[in-house]
C-alpha cells in the first residue's frame, strides 16, 4: 500500500505518464514487503483503464508438471498451458515405506532421508540427468552427520557419495533463489503444509509495510 501511494504521488505530478507493468498473480513473492495480489487481479481499480495481455504459456515445464501447478492454483485465475507435448513425470516418495539395504542401515541407522536421496540421485545421474534439490528454506531438516546443516553444506556432503566426474550435476538451492533456472529433475525435499505456498511464522510483522 505504501508503494502504491508513492507511485500515485508520482503520477499526480505528471498526468501524461504511462505505466508498463508485468506481474504474476500466482507469485506474491514480495509479500514480505507488503505486496498483495490484488494489485494484479484488480489492476484497473487502482490504475484506471488499462490494456491487459495474458501470458499463460509455460515454455519450461512439461505437461504433467504444468498440470500439477494448475491443480494447486485451481479457481485462481487462468490456467497455464504447456508449450510441450512431452508428458514429464511427478513422483511422490513416501519415506515411511523406505527399506534399508544392510550397508545403508549400518551407515545411516534409522535415518531414511539421506539414503533415499542418494538412491534417487544415483538413478538420475546414471541416465545422464542433472538434478537439483529444492528447499523452501536454507536449512535441511535431515542433515548428514546428525546436526542441522545449511543447504550448501548439505550439498557438499551429499556430493561426496558420488564420483567426482558427476558431482557438478547435483545442485541444491532455495526455491526462491532458483527462479529462472532449470534442471532435468527437481526434488522438493521439504514438501509439507505451509511451505508451498510459504506461510512465514512472523507473517504479521509485514503489517508495518502498510498492510
Amino acid at each position: 500500500n505504501l508503494f502504491f501511494k508513492c507511485l500515485t504521488a508520482f503520477r499526480s505530478q505528471n498526468k501524461t505518464a504511462k505505466l508498463f507493468c508485468v506481474g504474476d498473480n500466482w507469485q506474491a513473492i514480495n509479500r514480505f514487503a507488503g505486496s498483495n495480489t490484488t494489485y494484479f487481479t484488480e489492476f484497473s481499480k487502482y490504475f484506471g483503464n488499462a490494456k491487459q495481455l495474458k501470458i499463460s504459456t509455460n515454455y519450461r515445464s512439461k505437461k504433467h508438471i504444468v498440470g500439477a501447478g494448475n491443480s494447486i492454483m485451481q479457481n485462481n485465475g487462468m490456467p497455464a498451458i504447456s508449450s510441450s507435448n512431452e508428458p514429464g513425470s511427478i513422483k511422490i516418495v513416501d519415506l515411511d515405506k523406505f527399506e534399508f539395504s544392510i550397508s545403508e542401515r549400518l551407515k545411516f541407522d534409522q535415518q531414511t532421508f539421506v539414503p533415499a536421496i542418494i538412491r534417487i540421485c544415483a538413478q538420475l545421474l546414471k541416465n545422464k540427468k542433472t538434478v537439483t534439490l529444492l528447499s523452501r528454506t536454507n536449512h535441511v531438516r535431515w542433515p548428514i552427520g546428525g546436526i542441522n546443516a545449511k543447504l550448501d553444506e548439505f550439498l557438499i556432503e551429499l556430493r561426496k557419495f558420488f564420483p567426482a566426474s558427476v558431482r557438478e550435476n547435483i545442485d541444491a538451492s532455495s526455491t526462491h533463489s532458483y527462479k529462472g533456472k532449470q534442471a532435468d529433475a527437481i526434488i522438493l525435499i521439504d514438501f509439507k503444509q505451509n511451505y508451498y505456498p510459504f506461510i512465514h511464522p512472523k507473517n504479521n510483522f509485514s503489517r508495518i509495510f502498510g498492510d
